[in-house]
């Protein structure tokens, strides 16, 4: 097995990873979509992203989530 290097956002977006982020202040999350952050961002190191909450401002804690298999239904 090859290990997995997840230090930028663009090796998110190639190992189907998801990143999220969490506001303390608000308790609001937000599920980023990796596509769009690569190509607003570039190939931005993920310790140096700091996303901030779009509602109070505040700097909001992140979150790697790994890839999950899609929901396609109960089986029959």
């Amino acid at each position: 097995m090859q290990p997995i290097s997840l230090g930028t956002l663009e090796d998110l977006a190639k190992a189907h990873y998801g990143l999220a982020a969490h506001c303390l202040r608000c308790n609001r999350w937000h599920d980023f979509d990796i596509e769009e952050l690569v190509a607003r961002h570039g190939n931005r190191d993920i310790v140096l992203f700091k996303p901030r909450c779009t509602v109070c401002g505040e700097r909001a804690e992140k979150q790697v989530r790994p890839p999950m298999p899609r929901f396609e239904g109960y089986p029959k």
